[in-house]
C-alpha cells in the first residue's frame, strides 16, 4: 500500500512495484484507513504531509488495529530529519525513505521488511 497525497509519487511507486506487486495507492489517510482492511497490505507506504490527516496520524490509527500492528510501515517523505524520523519511531515506522525517492529504495524497503531477496 503507498499512500501519498501527490499524484506523481503514487504513479511512480506504482510504476516501480506493480509488475512483482500487488500495489493499492490511496491520496490520503482516510481513504487508506477506509481501504486497507479489505485489502490488507504486507507493507505500507506512508507520505507524512498530507491534508486531512497527516502520516503521524494515519499510522497511529493503522497501528491501533491489531491485525496490523506487526505489519511493516515506512515513512515516505522529504522530511527527514532526526525528529522526524525519532517521531515517526515511536509511533510504529519501521523505516524511512526520502523523497524523492529511488526505485532501489522501493525495492531495498520490501526486501529487507519482508524478508524476500531479489
Amino acid at each position: 500500500m503507498v499512500i501519498d497525497d501527490s499524484q506523481s509519487m503514487r504513479s511512480a511507486a506504482l510504476s516501480v512495484l506493480k509488475n512483482d506487486y500487488n500495489v493499492l495507492t490511496c491520496e490520503d489517510g482516510l481513504d487508506a484507513i477506509a481501504s486497507i482492511s479489505s485489502f490488507c497490505p504486507q507493507i505500507i507506504f506512508v507520505d507524512i504531509v498530507m491534508p486531512k490527516i497527516d502520516g503521524y496520524e494515519t499510522i497511529a490509527l493503522i497501528r491501533m488495529n491489531e491485525y496490523f500492528k506487526y505489519t511493516p510501515i515506512i515513512m515516505m517523505s522529504s522530511k527527514g530529519g532526526v525528529f522526524d524520523v525519532a517521531r515517526g519511531r515511536l509511533l510504529g515506522f519501521n523505516g524511512s525513505i526520502i523523497k524523492p525517492f529511488k526505485s532501489e529504495e522501493l525495492i531495498g524497503a520490501i526486501s529487507k521488511h519482508l524478508n524476500i531477496s531479489n
